[in-house]
């Protein structure tokens, strides 16, 4: 984590992890493709959009720990989907 702590985190099946200037990202499928943000003081944050905002994008990318973890949820469906 943020303080120099090894963590370890369950993941559920069909899913995988990587860290962005350590904090934990987790792909997943679902049912519900989106991106929820879990924020260090227990709030969560979810849209529809698999991009960060500039709040959180900050966040991570300074390292400050205030971002615990990111999940994005894929649709199987959705990744098959045409796009034009």
């Amino acid at each position: 984590d943020h303080e120099g702590h090894e963590t370890v985190m369950d993941l559920p099946e069909k899913s995988l992890a990587f860290t962005v200037c350590q904090t934990p990202f987790v792909y997943q499928l679902g049912r519900e493709t989106g991106l929820t943000v879990f924020w260090q003081d227990g709030s969560r944050f979810f849209s529809k959009k698999l991009n960060l905002d500039g709040a959180a994008s900050r966040a991570v990318l300074q390292r400050s720990g205030l971002v615990r973890r990111v999940v994005a949820t894929l649709n199987p469906a959705d990744l098959l989907a045409d796009t034009p």
